[in-house]
């Protein structure tokens, strides 16, 4: 439902000028549904190398890709997800 909303989103405010774009921040290991302390699991990356990410992603966001579904890629470059 969120790619729905996201490619309906950026259609309405393209006249405007403004840009949308969809980001997977990845498996990144937050305190949320973890107990304090505990080790990442298999996968999971840090905080840093998702932020990382995410901010490349949202530099691919322009009026061109608006609507677009990325994965930071935990700083090693930014993919563009299929819907």
């Amino acid at each position: 439902a969120g790619n729905m909303v996201g490619r309906s989103l950026s259609a309405d405010l393209k006249p405007d000028g403004s840009s949308v774009g969809l980001i997977h921040p990845g498996f990144v290991h937050t305190v949320f549904g973890t107990v304090p302390g505990q080790e990442k699991r298999p996968g999971q990356r840090d905080v840093v190398e998702s932020t990382t990410g995410v901010l490349q992603a949202v530099g691919k966001v322009t009026a061109a890709t608006t609507g677009g579904f990325w994965h930071g890629n935990y700083g090693e470059g930014v993919n563009e997800l299929d819907w």
